[in-house]
């Protein structure tokens, strides 16, 4: 019988939702108890009915008490049990439950504050937010909540929070009425459990995260004009932003903001994890009257900003004049921030500092992450970069593909083996300095974690430093970025992952719902992001019931292309 519990096999979140009906919960408890929405608390509760084949919930407490006494099994399920538990279903919703990476930012002004100061700030807590596409969770007049990533995560979410602090900051300042040293203000990341659609949109009615309420009292632990710091905020900027943690005190006053926007450039001179591409970098030439532009090009977590950081390093060891300017989420319109001091500047501004001194010894332009300015900018930049070329410098521009023809390209592949292993070195040292002692890794470690991360230095790293938790924050969240990116439909996505085994389009239109013409779209362009991949029509195939009418075609099975898209997937979907 469906329904028997002996067959069911219930998500985390039903059984929770299960074992508060039987408790007698009424939905608005519930719905208070897991913090989530009324209506999402109705939708759980229509799923779960229909998964136990019960019409009311006498039936279903009925058969929970019994169905909740069986503990889940440790042991790790078969392909094919997944699949056929599968087969049961009726298609995949048109709404999802999914854990997405989120950082809170709240605040707090003075109780004792002038109602109207306290409007004036909210309105312009308000502005700001939109600018920097924050969603207000709670506003009151004593302070607020911000969510960064709930719409479209990105590892630029913390940026964008600082970036929203210093002008939130600036602007109370110009404006007069509310001295910014009144304010207080807290930072910290997280998993945060919303319901979006099958395109991975947010539907903007769920919202389940327990960071709120620790950020919340991060906040009350701090003085007023201060801003407090979670680890693992910290751990964010550092594995994207290349910010040292060890370098920021917490609580941060907030007229000292930028300090979080700025690199030290002592701590980088490091061995480079490309030696072949360094050779060509630290080959630019000094003082004359020709220079070089690259562009440095290589996809996210490939260690572009890394291999950059450390050649800035390099040339001031040198003795010659180094400039590191990044490009953030507003240089849409052009500007740029100076690495030194976390400050915005422009290509005039910086190499204009040189003066006669350049004309010493070597002459270097670093702008990072050139991809998020717009195009008009981008062709603004190029002028300038080409000047500075014909002028002596060398320039190197990071981006993730080529966008212009007349710069020198050089591409970062990937970690080979010896690279990996450095990687491992680095990490093995890390850890000892700061007393924590993972388990070393041996050869077998090493060759999953080369074959799992395709050679990427970011998951590379992080997935070393536990190997036995191997979804960090940074990790879930970068794949979270990569999916949102390519805007793929999450039924295709759950089925896959719940199958653990690749699947026909037939079974996958069988499980979804979804028209035929629409699956093949959505898996070719999955397959050209390299997040899914097809197999051979004429492998053998595995739990595989498709119809020898169907011929080769019907025989092609879609998967996942790699460990890391299945397991962040996994890490992610509720």
């Amino acid at each position: 019988m469906k329904g028997s519990p002996r067959q069911l096999k219930l998500t985390p979140r039903q059984r929770q939702i299960l074992s508060l009906l039987c408790k007698g919960k009424a939905n608005k408890e519930i719905a208070n108890e897991l913090e989530i929405s009324l209506g999402t608390v109705k939708q759980h509760i229509a799923a779960l009915f229909k998964r136990m084949n019960v019409q009311n919930r006498s039936m279903a407490v009925a058969q929970g008490k019994d169905l909740l006494a069986e503990e889940p099994s440790s042991e790790a399920v078969s392909a094919t049990a997944d699949f056929a538990d599968l087969v049961d279903t009726e298609g995949v919703g048109e709404v999802l439950l999914i854990r997405r990476p989120c950082i809170v930012l709240a605040f707090a002004i003075p109780p004792a504050l002038e109602p109207l100061s306290r409007q004036a700030f909210s309105i312009l807590l308000k502005e700001v937010a939109v600018d920097a596409r924050a969603f207000p969770l709670a506003r009151g007049e004593q302070g607020g909540i911000l969510l960064f990533g709930m719409r479209s995560p990105s590892v630029w979410d913390a940026i964008r929070a600082l970036l929203l602090l210093r002008n939130l900051r600036d602007r109370l300042e110009e404006q007069g009425g509310l001295d910014p040293a009144v304010l207080t203000a807290a930072l910290d990341c997280g998993m945060a459990v919303i319901s979006i659609d099958a395109r991975g949109r947010w539907t903007g009615d769920t919202v389940a995260t327990p960071v709120i309420a620790v950020t919340r009292r991060r906040l009350g632990q701090c003085r007023p004009g201060t801003l407090g710091l979670g680890d693992k905020f910290l751990r964010l900027l550092q594995v994207f932003h290349g910010i040292e943690p060890t370098a920021v005190e917490s609580p941060l006053r907030l007229a000292s903001v930028e300090r979080l926007l700025s690199l030290d450039f002592t701590l980088k001179a490091e061995q480079p994890l490309y030696p072949s591409q360094w050779q060509r970098l630290t080959s630019v030439p000094g003082a004359g009257p020709s220079g070089v532009c690259i562009q440095l090009l290589g996809r996210q977590g490939i260690g572009k900003s890394h291999l950059c950081r450390s050649l800035v390093a390099w040339a001031r060891t040198q003795g010659g004049m180094a400039h590191y300017l990044r490009t953030f989420p507003e240089a849409r319109a052009g500007a740029l921030y100076d690495a030194d001091t976390g400050t915005p500047t422009s290509v005039k501004a910086a190499v204009g500092a040189d003066g006669a001194a350049a004309e010493a010894g070597q002459r270097l332009l670093v702008i990072d992450d050139v991809d998020l300015l717009m195009p008009a900018s981008r062709e603004v930049l190029l002028a300038e970069v080409l000047l500075l070329r014909g002028a002596g410098y060398g320039v190197v521009l990071t981006a993730r593909a080529s966008f212009s023809d007349a710069l020198e390209a050089v591409a970062l592949p990937g970690l080979d083996a010896a690279g990996l292993e450095q990687c491992l070195s680095s990490v093995m040292a890390g850890a000892a300095d700061s007393g924590r002692r993972p388990r070393p890794p041996n050869d077998a470690d090493a060759q999953a974690l080369l074959e799992s991360t395709q050679g990427v230095p970011l998951f590379a790293l992080e997935w070393s430093a536990d190997l036995q938790q191997p979804m960090s924050l940074p990790v879930l969240l970068a794949v979270a970025s990569e999916l949102k990116r390519y805007q793929l439909d999450w039924r295709l996505l759950q089925v896959l992952n719940e199958a653990r085994a690749p699947c026909t389009f037939e079974r996958l239109q069988a499980l979804t719902a979804m028209p035929r013409q629409e699956i093949e779209g959505q898996v070719h362009a999955a397959v050209g992001a390299g997040l899914l991949q097809l197999s051979e029509a004429n492998e053998p195939l595995d739990l595989d019931t498709t119809p020898a009418s169907c011929g080769l075609a019907g025989r092609r099975r879609v998967g996942f292309a790699n460990a890391l898209v299945q397991q962040g997937v996994a890490g992610i979907l509720v």
